[in-house]
């Protein structure tokens, strides 16, 4: 079994949700603190103007518990949220179909931002038909770090082989999963697609998914994860 470890990230970007659909189990780290400035809670969509931050405002002052799990969003931010995607993507091809679901995600009352996260990830794995499995790292009570974390998670799990993405491998200590887990690396090169917001003569890699299923629509997306997936 396939075991892969991650923050929950915001409309997390294409490699993301590639290493998701190449594990059995994904492990979301909702019990580590939340990082300011990185994709926890916000990502990049494709404007006119080039690449623009969507961003969730998070309470930054005053924080007891500062674990992702609890973290809570300021107040009145919707509006401004939801303007921002209907700008850049009012006139995309597969724009009433995907603010259908996204005005579904407006709609919660919730004041966490994991559950938007985890509305949004799970939406789109199953728009994706990717049927890989949800644990919360809170759920299973482990209380080493690092590497040896990383370990015990699959241990717990069972888990044969870790999925290793890219911005960890230089971290991993590998002598701690020593034979029993095998560690597997996540080798992704971005697909390129049309971007019709795009001024440029070059691909602009690395944006939300969000972009992608705008541009050419969750069929084609599926294609391009099956490919990456096969290849």
């Amino acid at each position: 079994m396939i075991i892969t470890i991650h923050q929950p990230e915001h409309f997390a970007y294409f490699g993301f949700l590639d290493k998701v659909n190449k594990a059995d189990v994904l492990v979301v780290l909702d019990d580590v603190q939340f990082k300011k400035n990185n994709f926890q809670n916000r990502n990049q969509i494709l404007t006119l103007n080039g690449p623009k931050w969507l961003s969730v405002p998070v309470e930054m002052k005053n924080i007891e518990d500062k674990n992702i799990q609890v973290r809570k969003i300021k107040d009145n931010w919707k509006e401004e949220y939801k303007n921002k995607i209907v700008e850049a993507y009012k006139k995309y091809p597969f724009f009433e179909e995907n603010m259908l679901w996204i005005n579904q995600m407006l709609l919660l009352e919730s004041d966490l931002l994991i559950d938007y996260n985890m509305f949004i990830l799970e939406k789109m794995l199953m728009l994706l038909d990717i049927d890989t499995k949800i644990v919360y790292a809170s759920q299973l009570n482990i209380q080493t770090f690092k590497t040896q974390r990383l370990y015990d998670i699959c241990q717990s799990l069972k888990g044969s082989q870790y999925l290793a993405g890219q911005g960890a491998i230089d971290y991993l200590d590998e002598t701690v999963f020593g034979h029993d887990v095998k560690i597997l690396k996540h080798h992704f090169i971005h697909p390129e697609y049309e971007q019709l917001n795009n001024r440029s003569d070059e691909f602009i890699p690395y944006m939300s998914s969000l972009d992608i299923l705008m541009s050419v629509g969750k069929d084609a997306f599926k294609a391009m994860l099956k490919k990456s997936k096969n290849a």
